[in-house]
């Protein structure tokens, strides 16, 4: 078996706050070399790029909004979807993505808008 020297480039934490903070009370936690946010529910991918080629990815979503302190998998599916929907739009207006996946990512957003919604292309 193979010894997994992996050096990991960047860590990440989050922290439940079941009174919730105000935009003041954040301040408090920043700090120059570490980025803080506050947010109510978060979608997080984590990418591993190994040493092998190989690619790992851990999808996480917590809704803070729920009771509770623990940090499960919280966040609905309904939620997932709204996120994934702005992605393709997001990626569907990319100036580095080639264009075939610009494509597909503009016709699955347009068939969110029209068979979801009822909207159409403007």
């Amino acid at each position: 078996m193979k010894k997994y020297n992996h050096k990991y480039k960047l860590t990440w934490t989050m922290k439940k706050h079941p009174k919730g903070l105000s935009k003041n009370r954040l301040e408090d936690y920043r700090h120059p070399e570490v980025p803080v946010g506050g947010c109510d529910a978060v979608l997080f991918c984590s990418m591993i790029y190994p040493e092998d080629g190989s690619f790992s990815v851990y999808f996480i979503g917590v809704d803070g909004r729920k009771n509770g302190k623990q940090m499960e998998d919280s966040l609905e599916d309904n939620e997932w979807f709204k996120v994934w929907s702005m992605l393709a739009n997001r990626l569907a207006k990319s100036e580095t993505l080639e264009p075939r996946k610009k494509a597909l990512c503009d016709s699955a957003f347009e068939d969110i808008r029209f068979k979801i919604f009822g909207l159409s292309k403007n």
